[in-house]
């Protein structure tokens, strides 16, 4: 779990993903898109989801 925070920038965790969304939903999930790889399955659905 902890190398999983590590690999992933720190906009995409999960606090500064619910602002960037809150504010610009566009910019969110082009943010999922081109950290796909990078995300765990369960992280891409929940980001995914919240931000739709």
């Amino acid at each position: 779990m902890e190398k999983n925070k590590d690999e992933i920038p720190y906009y995409m965790r999960n606090v500064p993903f619910f602002f960037l969304t809150a504010l610009l939903a566009p910019v969110a999930v082009l943010l999922v898109l081109l950290n796909w790889d990078k995300l765990s399955a369960q992280m891409r659905n929940n980001h995914l989801t919240f931000q739709s």
